[in-house]
């Protein structure tokens, strides 16, 4: 799992900004629609519902961001075993994530400007995750605010974890742009088996954009976030976007292999897409379980 651009907002969860085409009004009753696992899970449940931030018209500040993360001292951070059995507790392979919903404690923020007077910004607290099937995996829905949800939806191959579609929506002064991006070939997110040291490049384009990715899956460690203690992997992933859409975006992921979701989160985003802007920076903890 692993994917926005934001981006996301993750791996992978992957991956990358967001972007915005196309015009709207924005709605409670309306969550987007998109054409690839239909009506936006706004509401997942049971976990508990983010109260999110005010928007903020015109520029905001970042908040200073707050790791809890903890490194034990007696867990390995050198390279995983590459030799013997298949274990998913070594990270070999990254475990399709379970259904249901998640919840984040999130520090940062997200600002948007649509041309002209069009321009938002809003801090980043609290942040859902609803979890679904997809034929090839799994249907990632974030809401990142009220102003902001994506869609990712990821594959699950022997050779790796791959985005086959983005999808979001954000909202300023009353309109909503949203975007619709398909992989084709789908896009590699992270390879298999996992170990640490690798690291990849990947090339891929969707109909508004081409992507060119580094990764590294830099070592794996245990640290410690609101929802308790878990064994992960730091993979690091920085990319630019031409074409329609351009820009940078950069994300450390801590993953969970066992739990095939990303535990915590850093990612900065700096993306146009025609008259839009968006920049966003943020930081991401797991805060609950299904």
């Amino acid at each position: 799992m692993i994917k926005r651009v934001l981006i996301g907002v993750l791996a992978l969860a992957v991956v990358v900004a967001g972007s915005f085409v196309g015009y709207g009004y924005w709605t409670r009753r309306g969550a987007p629609t998109f054409s690839r696992g239909g009506v936006f899970e706004a509401e997942p449940t049971p976990a508990r519902q983010p109260q999110h931030g005010k928007t903020k018209v015109a520029a905001g500040k970042a908040k200073d961001r707050q790791r809890s993360s903890v490194s034990d001292p007696n867990w390995s951070e050198t390279s995983v075993p590459t030799t013997g059995p298949v274990a998913t507790n070594y990270g070999i392979v990254v475990s399709k994530a379970a259904i249901g919903a998640y919840s984040y404690e999130g520090t940062g923020f997200e600002r948007v400007n649509f041309g002209g007077a069009s321009a938002c910004s809003w801090d980043i607290d609290e942040v859902s995750l609803s979890v679904r099937k997809d034929p090839a995996g799994r249907i990632f829905d974030w809401t990142y605010s009220d102003q902001h949800v994506e869609r990712h939806v990821v594959s699950y191959r022997d050779d790796g974890m791959y985005t086959e579609f983005l999808g979001s929506a954000v909202t300023c002064v009353g309109v909503r742009k949203t975007s619709e991006d398909t992989y084709d070939p789908p896009a590699l997110r992270l390879p298999f088996p996992v170990r640490a040291g690798d690291t990849w490049t990947e090339r891929s384009s969707t109909e508004e954009r081409d992507e060119r990715i580094r990764g590294e899956i830099l070592r794996r460690k245990r640290i410690t976030v609101p929802a308790g203690t878990f064994e992960v992997y730091v993979v690091h992933i920085e990319g630019t976007l031409s074409g329609s859409q351009t820009g940078t975006f950069e994300t450390t992921r801590w993953i969970s292999a066992d739990l095939g979701i990303t535990v915590m989160e850093d990612v900065r985003t700096d993306v146009d897409a025609g008259s839009a802007k968006y920049i966003g920076e943020m930081h991401l903890e797991l805060a609950s379980l299904p």
